[in-house]
């Protein structure tokens, strides 16, 4: 089984909502927590590193007294990096599109995620839907298919066509539509 933590977005945020994603994705049985960080679709060095830091930091702050180990996701290494890992976590800020093509490069990546909590913050959860839209490119894309739901996120008040036209889009799938911060427990 797959735990999946997908979030809405804006997780560099300060705010109760984002304290607890944290807080849930480290909920790992172990004392050790291995957490692979995924900024694949950035080759933005300074980025990457920045968000490393900051995110690296707010993990083993919420981890509960866990010791945390890190290690940054790279392409042609990631199928044993994910197994390596208990916690995968998918960071948002980056475009969709490029998420999805890095990712689709592992092959049989679903049966590499059995067992893991795998943990996604906006294009982190569009890459893992099968279908999303894309907020930067106002469209919508295919996703990996990892799980088979349609993924809104950074939804706010007044984006409702969007909704309904992502809900009409194609075949009938559920539809996850996550404002910023918020964020659900799905299981697979």
């Amino acid at each position: 089984m797959i735990k999946f933590i997908l979030h809405g977005g804006n997780l560099g945020d300060n705010n109760k909502d984002n304290y607890s994603f944290f807080n849930e994705s480290t909920r790992i049985k172990s004392k050790d927590v291995n957490i692979l960080m995924c900024y694949l679709s950035s080759e933005d060095e300074n980025i990457i590193s920045d968000k490393f830091r900051r995110h690296s930091s707010k993990f083993k702050r919420f981890a509960g007294g866990k010791s945390t180990h890190f290690k940054l996701a790279e392409v042609d290494k990631f199928s044993d990096q994910v197994k390596w890992s208990d916690l995968v976590y998918l960071a948002g800020g980056f475009e969709t599109s490029d998420f999805v093509e890095k990712m689709s490069v592992t092959k049989n990546l679903e049966l590499l995620f059995e067992g893991k909590v795998v943990a996604g913050s906006s294009a982190g959860v569009n890459c893992l839907a099968k279908y999303y839209y894309g907020n930067t490119i106002q469209r919508i894309e295919s996703g990996l298919g990892i799980i088979n739901i349609k993924t809104y996120c950074h939804y706010k008040p007044g984006d409702e066509k969007i909704v309904e036209r992502l809900a009409s889009y194609k075949e009938k799938l559920p539809l996850l539509v996550l404002p910023n911060y918020k964020w659900i427990v799905m299981y697979k």
